[in-house]
């Protein structure tokens, strides 16, 4: 699954979802996995911004961008808690499947 996400994700952005089934398969309560898969987004995002800081590649208003959605990640993590522990296994399964469904079709588009 590590070779897959490293030879689509950079036409196609399929790194995430595959990142998604390899942790899913850890077999993590429902928070436990959405934390995993919270840090291996976050592991992944703090890479290619080292990266593309280092290349130059981002800019001032880039920065600004990023501080201004510092409340909203705040915002999103509480409200997706709340919805982490309200929803159903089931429905929590059927969301997870109709996002990767969606990025499979992503990575077919891309092709």
């Amino acid at each position: 699954m590590a070779f897959a996400a490293g030879a689509t994700s950079g036409f196609s952005g399929t790194s995430g979802p595959l990142k998604g089934l390899a942790v899913r398969g850890l077999a993590l309560d429902r928070l436990h996995l959405v934390g995993a898969l919270s840090m291996a987004s976050l592991v992944g995002d703090v890479t290619k911004t080292a990266v593309w800081t280092d290349a130059a590649l981002l800019t001032g208003g880039d920065y600004l961008v990023a501080l201004a959605c510092l409340p909203l990640m705040f915002f999103a993590t509480f409200l997706g808690r709340r919805f982490n522990t309200r929803i159903g296994e089931r429905g929590y399964t059927g969301l997870f499947w109709t996002v990767m469904a969606g990025y499979t079709g992503r990575l077919l588009a891309g092709l």
